[in-house]
């Protein structure tokens, strides 16, 4: 069990957590209405390519939208064309949550060993190049790769609960988990309406939708530099190694300076007298919980 946090410093933390989940989570749903748009765009734009250079291999979309038509031919009752872009939408979604249930794990053990500040960074930086890949995105293969690049680095939602459950404790863990749900509120309530919006202004002929994109990577690299300024460290083990670290120790009245070997035997004996006698066996919920998801989609 981690030491109680000094209430200053867990407002402080909830506050920024709070802030970044919500700029975060805006960010990410400003593609979620604009998806029938921009695949009908890619369409539209390499089928002419695919008609005109018989010589040339297919694209990924060809190939993609080949994939499908297969699909829909296995159906006793045909599927109208129409519905192509609906189904593209489908898979590049599924896509999404596939790779994000495989890079959970990764990211949720990356973060118990080397804090969950630096996972969150390198989780930012991700998300910042797949923003970035977004908006540079003229072709279906650039659009694609930054979806798949956002799939693996998404940690940034279960790397903001962990924070909150580290400086929280049973009594205040509900109204901690009832802040996420805020932001998600909000979020999608205002996050594809302002997504949508944006897409009206075309700024780039090449992608009309470069305005939301450009819009979507300014929140997330806002949002990167809020949180290496403000955020500290919230793993436990990490709080408590800099806390001895920096303590000095008295003998006799003399302070002598802490070595290493006294301050892990002060972490040990601090973690003695604070384990419960009962054990508890740490679950990767957040795995369990996409992997529910991404059963959910296929069946």
């Amino acid at each position: 069990m981690a030491a109680p946090v000094d209430p200053a410093t867990r407002k402080k933390v909830l506050r920024v957590v709070f802030i970044s989940l919500l700029l975060d989570l805006i960010s990410f749903t400003f593609i979620l209405p604009l998806f029938p748009s921009l695949l009908e765009f890619y369409r539209s734009q390499e089928a002419p390519v695919e008609f005109s250079s018989s010589n040339k291999s297919p694209s990924v979309l060809a190939h993609i939208l080949t994939y499908l038509n297969a699909y829909k031919a296995s159906f006793s009752r045909p599927i109208d064309s129409r519905y192509d872009i609906v189904l593209l939408g489908g898979a590049l979604g599924s896509l999404f949550s596939i790779l994000q249930a495989m890079a959970s794990p990764i990211i949720g053990t990356l973060s118990d060993k080397y804090g969950r500040r630096t996972a969150l960074l390198c989780s930012m930086v991700g998300n910042i190049l797949s923003v970035l890949l977004w908006v540079c995105a003229t072709d279906f293969r650039t659009f694609l790769l930054s979806r798949v690049v956002g799939g693996l680095s998404e940690g940034n939602v279960q790397l903001a609960i962990a924070i909150a459950t580290d400086i929280s404790d049973e009594k205040q863990r509900g109204a901690t988990m009832a802040l996420v749900g805020i932001c998600f509120s909000i979020s999608f309530t205002f996050g594809p309406a302002l997504g949508a919006w944006l897409s009206t202004i075309s700024s780039v002929k090449a992608n009309p939708f470069a305005t939301a994109a450009g819009f979507s990577l300014f929140l997330i690299v806002t949002e990167t530099l809020y949180l290496y300024y403000c955020l500290p460290e919230t793993l436990p083990s990490k709080v408590a190694s800099a806390k001895l670290a920096g303590a000095p120790a008295a003998t006799n009245g003399v302070t002598k300076p802490t070595t290493r070997s006294n301050a892990q035997a002060k972490l040990v004996s601090s973690e003695k007298t604070t384990v419960p006698s009962k054990a508890f066996t740490r679950t990767n919920s957040h795995f369990l919980l996409n992997l529910t998801h991404l059963g959910f989609i296929l069946f």
